[in-house]
Formats: C-alpha cells, sequence, structure tokens
C-alpha cells in the first residue's frame, strides 16, 4: 500500500474501535510528517480499542526522501495511543514462533502515549514492549541506536519485557534504556527456559529504578544450555528496592557471561525501602 505522500494519520481509531490489519505492506507515511501512521485515543480506561496486526511490513520508500536532504529519518512514529492504558508492551507486543523474526532498528520509544499522563505505560509487562519468543529460529533483535526513556510498567520490564522458550534467541545491540521504571527490572525484564541465547552488547542503562528488584536489568535462566552474554554493557545510577541495583540475575541451569568492559556505576539497593512500598 503506497502511502508515503500522505502527511495525515491513515488510520485513526477511538474508544472501542476495532482495526485489523492482516498480510499489508506500508511505505509509512510522508517522512516530514510528524502525524503517526496509525493514531489510537481513548478518554476512558474501560473503552479501548483493539487492533490486531499479523504479517505486516512497515518499510519507508527511499524514493519519498528528498534528494537535497542528508538525513534519512522519519519525523512520525508508527503507532501512536493517547489515553488508555495497555496490559502488554505499550508500544507493541509481539508473538514470535514458527521461525519468525523481529528487527528493530534506528527506533525511539519516548513518553508515546502510552498513558493519560503522556509517558509510556503498560499494567503489566513491557512498558515499551513485550516480546515472546517461543520457538527455534526465531529471533528478536534491536540494534543501531534504539532507546527506551520514561517508560514505565507497574509489575515487569519499565522499557522492555521478553521471555524465551526453547531455542530461541534476543539480540539487544548499542540500545539505551533511561529514566524506565517498574517492580521488576526497571530497565529490561528477560527470562529464558530452555537451549536460548540472550546477547546483550554495548547496551547503556541510566538512571532506571526498579521498586523490587533489577535496577537496571533483571534475568533469569531456566535451561541447563541458556546463556546470557553481556558485552560492554554500562549500568550508571540505577537504584532497587531490594536486590540488585544494577543488575539482578537468577540462574536455575545455565551460563552467565561478560565479556569486554562491563560497569556499574553509582548504583544502590535499598531492602529498608522495599519492606516500606510493600507495608
Amino acid at each position: 500500500m503506497s502511502t508515503s505522500s500522505f502527511s495525515n494519520s491513515l488510520f485513526t481509531i477511538s474508544e472501542t474501535g476495532d482495526l485489523s490489519l492482516l498480510g499489508l505492506h506500508f511505505d509509512n507515511l510522508n517522512p516530514s510528517s510528524t502525524n503517526a501512521l496509525m493514531s489510537i485515543t481513548s478518554s476512558d480506561n474501560t473503552q479501548q480499542a483493539n487492533i490486531t496486526i499479523i504479517d505486516c511490513e512497515f518499510n519507508q520508500d527511499s524514493s519519498s526522501y528528498s534528494s537535497s536532504s542528508s538525513s534519512s529519518s522519519l519525523s512520525h512514529s508508527i503507532i501512536s495511543i493517547n489515553g488508555g492504558q495497555m496490559r502488554y508492551g505499550a508500544a507493541f507486543n509481539a508473538q514470535l514462533q514458527s521461525g519468525n523474526q523481529l528487527k528493530i532498528n534506528n527506533s525511539e520509544f519516548i513518553q508515546c502515549n502510552g498513558s493519560s499522563n503522556g509517558e509510556c505505560k503498560a499494567s503489566e509487562q513491557g512498558g515499551g514492549i513485550r516480546v515472546n519468543i517461543y520457538d527455534a529460529n526465531c529471533q528478536l533483535t534491536l540494534e543501531d541506536g534504539v532507546k527506551f526513556e520514561d517508560c514505565i510498567s507497574n509489575y515487569i520490564g519499565g522499557g522492555m519485557h521478553i521471555y524465551i522458550y526453547e531455542q530461541g534467541t534476543s539480540i539487544i545491540n548499542k540500545v539505551q534504556f533511561k529514566d524506565c521504571k517498574a517492580y521488576f527490572g526497571g530497565g529490561v525484564a528477560q527470562g529464558a527456559s530452555g537451549q536460548t541465547k540472550q546477547i546483550f552488547n554495548g547496551i547503556q542503562f541510566h538512571n532506571c529504578e526498579a521498586l523490587i528488584s533489577g535496577g537496571g536489568m533483571e534475568d533469569s535462566l531456566h535451561g541447563e544450555n541458556s546463556i546470557l552474554e553481556l558485552i560492554d554493557v554500562i549500568f550508571e545510577n540505577c537504584t532497587s528496592g531490594s536486590q540488585g541495583g544494577g543488575l539482578n540475575i537468577i540462574i536455575y541451569e545455565g551460563q552467565f557471561i561478560t565479556q569486554g568492559a562491563c560497569s556499574v556505576m553509582n548504583c544502590s539497593s535499598d531492602c529498608r525501602q522495599s519492606r516500606n512500598n510493600r507495608s
């Protein structure tokens, strides 16, 4: 579907509206547009739109960029959510199975209107995004300047929540988490069972907060052949109420590997704060 000549939102869904997009290709809007491709609004948390996106591709038409411009970036988001509240993944929620792969690069999740106060917020899992990876050959890749800022979850994974099942893989490369909050895993919460691989390379966590554990990151390994690898990862000024101001890892089975210049700077945890929050 050729949409790159449009400047206004292609879809506007409000209150209890219903939109299903199946197997479509979108060129996004004109790069200079500040409107989202899809705009979702709700003034009442009990009346929320239902959006289903399956097997769609969002790929900017390169011919829509001005030849005189040195910039090839978009000024708009794909989805804008204003009002209401998402239960899983305020920006989006993805389930990867049957060899599916999801790749996100050069994207920002910053105050993306996941709740009525203008923050990116989920009531349960993944303030920015939530991804479940189910099968072998399924892979999630985030890279090249992806940024999560001011993202909030009322339960787990302020910026992002990922769970990987048998033989799935997640590769998070050069991503930044800033001022993200949750009860568990202020920046990221991730878990794995079975033969899985998680790679975090060049990731920065700044000022992230968990009310319970894992100020920057919370992770759990449940498989004998599960691998968690951190390469040049920085935790700075992150806090938690109980365990792991920067990083909290629970290993039932599996391997935890660090490489390069991983560092934890000015991070702290406070058991007394945790007790107060629970009282």
